[in-house]
C-alpha cells in the first residue's frame, strides 16, 4: 500500500515559503523522523480535495484535530467528502503536550524571539533563518 502525503494550500493562510520548498522540507522531516516506505510527497492547490483523492486513488483522508473548534470545522467537510466521492476521513488527536500548537502560534512566538524548536522540524528552522521574509526568526535557538 502506498501512502501519499500531500501539502494542501489554503489560500486564506499566510505562507512564507514556496510550495516546492515545503514539499522538500516535508520529505526531509519524514526522513529524519524515520518514516519510510512507499511514501509520495506531493502538493495540491486547485479544485476539490476529493477530486484530488480520486485522481491519486486515495480513499481515506487523515487529518489532525486539536480542539472542538477543529472538529466543528472539519466534521461537515468530512461528511461532504464522503457524500461526493466516498472518501472517508480519519481524525487524529495530538499528544496533549502539543494540542495547543498551531502554525499561527509558532510564527507569533518566533516573531517575538521565542524558541520554537520543540514544535518545528530542524529542516524548517534552517530555512526560516535563511528567508528574508522571516528575518525575525534569526534569534531562534536550535
Amino acid at each position: 500500500m502506498k501512502s501519499t502525503w500531500s501539502w494542501c494550500t489554503t489560500p486564506a493562510k499566510r505562507r512564507c515559503s514556496l510550495i516546492a520548498q515545503r514539499v522538500t522540507l516535508l520529505e526531509q522531516a519524514l526522513a529524519q523522523a524515520g518514516i519510510t516506505g512507499k511514501l509520495v510527497v506531493t502538493s495540491w492547490s486547485v479544485g476539490l480535495l476529493v477530486d484530488y483523492c480520486t485522481d491519486v486513488g486515495a480513499t481515506v483522508l487523515v487529518k489532525g484535530i486539536r480542539s472542538h473548534t477543529d472538529v466543528a470545522y472539519e466534521q461537515p467537510m468530512a461528511i461532504v467528502n464522503r457524500n461526493l466521492a466516498g472518501v472517508e476521513t480519519v481524525f487524529l488527536l495530538p499528544h496533549p503536550a502539543n494540542a495547543h500548537v498551531s502554525s499561527s502560534l509558532v510564527r507569533q512566538v518566533a516573531a517575538l524571539g521565542g524558541d520554537v524548536s520543540p514544535y518545528v522540524p530542524p529542516p524548517w528552522l534552517t530555512i526560516w533563518r535563511r528567508r528574508s521574509c522571516l528575518s525575525l526568526f534569526s534569534r531562534l535557538v536550535e
